[in-house]
């Protein structure tokens, strides 16, 4: 399985996910086949594979044991804390008012902070 992120894609190989049918997993019908792909591997063999986007990757690592799901969900709440933290720091740029403001304050924490330096 690769990095984590928005566009990576995950590349699992069939064997590894005998434990569960991926179809009960991530949907029914042909939803599970739009992800099957093959890989070539430098003897020039030829391996069929699943090519997951991140939401049907978790969801396969989260049907593989109760100890990943547990990992995967504290990561993800983790995860949530940190990015909230963070759109609490940012204001809406989008409203002209709020970002006069957020920059008023930024410019006066600057120059109080080189104030305070002499």
């Amino acid at each position: 399985m690769g990095k984590m992120g928005r566009n990576t894609r995950y590349i699992t190989s069939p064997k590894f996910l005998g434990h569960v049918q991926v179809p009960e997993v991530i949907g029914e019908g042909n939803y599970a086949a739009k992800f099957l792909a093959s890989q070539k591997y430098g003897n020039n063999n030829t391996r069929e594979v699943y090519e997951f986007p991140q939401r049907e990757a978790c969801l396969m690592l989260m049907s593989y044991s109760y100890k990943l799901q547990v990992k995967v969900y504290d990561a993800w709440v983790i995860v949530e804390k940190k990015v909230e933290v963070l759109t609490l720091k940012l204001p809406n740029f989008e409203d002209p008012a709020e970002a006069a403001i957020a920059w008023a304050e930024q410019y006066k924490a600057k120059r109080t902070s080189k104030l305070m330096r002499f």
